[in-house]
């Protein structure tokens, strides 16, 4: 029965793959067009260019650091020279694209689309997602919802190989939580590779077991040639090559297409060390929960509440004694710089443009306040007055019972040059 069995299982995966027809894909990663230089520029459009006059190139991958900066105006710039290609183009954020964005990544989602989604070509599963980090330079991240998103998607796929495509290698020292992301995508089983970049140089990588490849950056070598990756697929195989500019492609590694190269059931190879848990044991944990998506910022305490701010846009409020969820409001974006409650009122800001006051004691509305630009920053709080700044260079100050604005100062400035707020002012505001 045991052979029976293992037959119908390897004819039925024979019969998946014998569904994936042949074709070729580009892979262009870390552009970073730069305000400051010209050069990244022509490397993307010579060779957007030379992808344009290839024949059979069905579609391009953009894997991630599309610009220097992070910034909105260098993002419509690079979506204006990949609308020059003439195969259809599909994006992944990278670091730079959630570093220093004024806009809290919003501007991204607006231009490219979602953070995270999937498409199917030629009986191939493609999966991208965001591998952070967001606002600032450290790991990358996957939050939990993201990747429990991912690992779902492919159970639903599992019938077809797929193909991970990210920025970040998923490898410990590049995503702080890089096991919780591997050993969530495993279990299917239908995974024969990912795609990512990030180190401006061909590393062929496994990430716990599992085949990676990160293609050289778009920029010029040091022998001054751009370049990019081409990916060759059929029933029984994946050929990368490298592809520099004005010159013949150069064959890299195969993949099989016919199997996962790795065990599906197995675990990550490390975990991180909580060892000075153990050491310092006058300090313990009282509890813990699961947010389910990314917090950024420090939590708020009142009347023994605790209220966090999320990737999602959730505030959510638990108890003190045991972290038992008690409420949840949803914004209409990311929450980053996190609430502040005073006299049973929360304050916070969103990527979604507003300010909200929120009741501590079940998480209904009281007011918003509309900014022109994602409110990034953190609040505080004195004698009833909330102290916030938003990224439309604006200070405010707002009565936290009514709503209402008591004032604005507008003498925020950004530096055209650099594309960020100029650094060492500190201003007092009486």
């Amino acid at each position: 029965m045991k052979k029976i069995l293992f037959l119908a299982l390897n004819l039925a995966a024979t019969l998946a793959m014998a569904q994936v027809k042949p074709f070729r894909f580009a892979q262009l990663t870390d552009i970073h067009l730069n305000p400051n230089s010209d050069g990244p520029t022509k490397a993307l459009l010579a060779s957007i260019d030379q992808i344009n006059h290839t024949d059979s190139i069905d579609f391009v991958l953009v894997t991630g650091d599309l610009t220097e900066q992070g910034d909105t105006r260098m993002m419509e710039k690079v979506k204006e020279c990949l609308d020059r290609l003439n195969r259809p183009c599909h994006v992944c954020m990278g670091n730079h694209e959630t570093t220093w964005s004024e806009s809290g990544c919003t501007g991204y989602s607006r231009i490219f689309g979602p953070e995270y989604y999937s498409m199917d070509f030629g009986g191939v599963h493609f999966v991208f997602f965001n591998t952070g980090p967001l606002l600032k330079m450290a790991y990358g991240h996957v939050s939990p919802y993201v990747y429990t998103w991912a690992a779902q998607d492919l159970q639903a796929h599992r019938d077809m190989p797929a193909i991970i495509v990210t920025h970040y290698p998923l490898m410990e020292g590049d995503v702080d939580n890089w096991y919780d992301v591997t050993d969530a995508l495993r279990r299917p089983g239908n995974i024969r590779l990912f795609i990512g970049g990030h180190y401006h140089a061909l590393r062929i990588l496994r990430y716990d077991g599992m085949p990676g490849i990160l293609m050289r950056s778009n920029l010029p070598d040091d022998e001054g040639k751009p370049g990019y990756g081409i990916y060759e697929v059929n029933e029984k195989e994946i050929r990368a090559y490298i592809q520099r500019v004005g010159e013949e492609k150069k064959f890299v590694q195969a993949y099989s297409m016919q199997r996962a190269d790795y065990d599906p059931q197995g675990k990550a190879e490390k975990y991180p060390d909580y060892s000075d848990n153990e050491r310092f044991s006058q300090v313990s944990e009282v509890w813990k929960t699961q947010a389910g998506a990314a917090i950024y910022s420090s939590p708020s305490v009142e009347k023994k509440r605790v209220f966090v701010g999320d990737d999602e846009g959730r505030v959510q409020a638990f108890s003190l004694r045991d972290g038992q969820k008690l409420w949840e409001f949803k914004a209409g974006a990311r929450v980053v710089g996190g609430p502040t409650t005073s006299k049973g009122v929360v304050v916070f800001g969103s990527a979604d443009r507003k300010i909200y006051g929120l009741k501590a004691s079940d998480g209904s509305l009281l007011w918003t306040l509309q900014a022109s630009q994602p409110v990034l920053g953190s609040v505080s709080i004195d004698h009833g007055t909330a102290y916030i700044g938003a990224s439309d260079s604006t200070f405010r100050a707002i009565d936290i019972k009514t709503g209402k604005l008591v004032w604005a100062y507008t003498g925020i400035r950004d530096d055209k040059t650099t594309c960020h707020p100029r650094p060492g002012y500190l201003r007092c505001l009486g």
